[in-house]
């Protein structure tokens, strides 16, 4: 779960290598001073910030929920 401090931290974040803000840098600070909370959950997961793991994830959902 994220915590309300993470606008906070993206407002005070540097622009990364490809010249965007990175969510993932803000939660990793997060992480770094205990302000996060974790689940577990038990599942599939599927990459959807890349081409291969978004047509993965859309060939499993048609699959098995019949939308084919």
């Amino acid at each position: 779960m994220l915590k309300c401090d993470i606008f906070n931290i993206l407002r005070n974040q540097t622009v990364g290598v490809v010249g965007e803000i990175q969510l993932a840098d803000a939660i990793n600070e997060q992480a770094e001073s205990n302000a996060m909370e974790t689940v577990m959950i038990n599942g599939l997961c599927f990459d959807c910030g890349s081409v291969q793991g978004y047509i993965d994830a859309i060939k499993y959902v048609a699959s098995n929920y019949k939308f084919y």
